[in-house]
């Protein structure tokens, strides 16, 4: 019988293989979990920090996953509030992230995904507002040289409800879709909405206007 075949037999050369596969195996699960970790708890603090600097409003979420596998991060409840009648409430949000550049600190979220979503305010003042002009304009404070750069290229918004308060009415939006594309030359917006209604505050009467739907392209 030759050498090679005796090996091939060795049932302990077999287990030593097996053992060093194993541990290779715990070893890079264990790199791949730290660095996950580490970068959603990256993700969280850079991220926070610019969604504040953009509407001045408070953020806090409940958690974040990341998949380095999939270049994706998974965040639960959400909300940015300036007021009571002013702020956003996303139960889900998920997001695609390119990582080419992280060793020269910038992340390039290619998409956000909010799920389960509730905005109390949609005027120029009103947080999610505040929040697309912020990503779709430079940097709050040019001077300022933070040590990582998000850039967002889409935003999606899926079944997503709301409300405006005016001095005398409301506006409840019910069924709120859209995706806003961040480009150089402004966002492009396509919407709809599902029912429109009008609250009349005096006398609790509601109308019912009708849906929506458009595509247009906003600029500066």
């Amino acid at each position: 019988m030759s050498l090679r075949k005796r090996e091939s037999l060795d049932p302990t050369r077999h287990k030593k293989r097996a053992l060093i596969s194993l541990a290779a195996g715990i070893v890079v699960g264990s790199i791949i979990l730290i660095i996950q970790q580490s970068l959603a708890a990256l993700i969280q603090e850079e991220l926070t920090d610019e969604l504040e600097g953009h509407c001045g409003c408070r953020i806090t979420l409940e958690s974040i996953n990341v998949s380095l596998l999939r270049q994706s991060a998974w965040v639960e409840n959400v909300s940015a509030e300036l007021s009571d009648t002013n702020k956003i409430e996303v139960g889900e949000i998920i997001g695609f992230f390119d990582i080419s550049k992280v060793f020269s600190k910038r992340i390039t979220i290619t998409e956000l995904l909010f799920d389960d979503t509730f905005v109390s305010n949609l005027g120029e003042e009103g947080v999610l507002q505040k929040i697309i002009d912020g990503f779709a304009a430079d940097p709050v404070d040019p001077t300022r040289k933070p040590s990582w750069r998000i850039k967002l290229k889409s935003l999606k918004v899926r079944e997503a409800n709301a409300i405006h308060e005016f001095e005398k009415v409301s506006l409840p939006l019910t069924g709120v879709s859209a995706q806003l594309q961040f480009r150089k030359e402004g966002t492009l917006i396509n919407g709809q909405v599902r029912e429109v209604r009008i609250l009349d505050s005096a006398d609790n009467d509601i109308t019912t206007v009708g849906s929506f739907r458009g595509q247009f392209l906003a600029q500066d």
